[in-house]
């Protein structure tokens, strides 16, 4: 799938890949996001409120990845 495709092209050209989807899917995915009023109710986009969360778990995976 989609997932699949970004991971191999990261590996290909030396780049990292972050899952955005499994990072959401981790705080309870679009259904909780929309709960929380951190997303819109389209399920589709986030909002500035939802981004602070997905941002604390981008920043968590990078300083892990940084301390391996």
């Amino acid at each position: 799938g989609m997932i699949d495709a970004q991971r191999n092209a990261a590996m290909q050209s030396g780049c990292l890949f972050w899952d955005t989807y499994a990072a959401m899917q981790s705080l309870g995915g679009m259904p909780e996001f929309v709960n929380n009023k951190w997303a819109n109710k389209d399920y589709t986009h986030i909002n500035h409120n939802g981004g602070r969360p997905l941002a604390d778990e981008f920043v968590k995976a990078s300083t892990h990845a940084i301390e391996e």
